[in-house]
């Protein structure tokens, strides 16, 4: 209720991105029929795209996880 709508990504503001394994989460009231607020529909995406950007992030040091570079890591 405090956010600005002019900022808010409406053409997905009423979508659930499924993003597990299984169709179980398209059953649920968040996934399709009238939006609670009154000023949509929900929608249900089975197999969601990125969209955007993302940055190129180096792996975590060594250290962090205790789990050693795979070969194609080291390359």
């Amino acid at each position: 209720s405090t956010f600005n709508r002019e900022y808010e990504k409406s053409d997905v503001a009423y979508t659930f991105m499924s993003c597990s394994e299984g169709t179980e989460s398209e059953q649920g009231r968040w996934a399709s029929g009238p939006s609670m607020d009154g000023l949509s529909e929900f929608k249900y995406e089975a197999k969601p795209v990125a969209t955007g950007q993302a940055p190129h992030l180096n792996p975590a040091p060594g250290y962090i996880h205790g789990t050693p570079l795979s070969d194609k890591e080291t390359k």
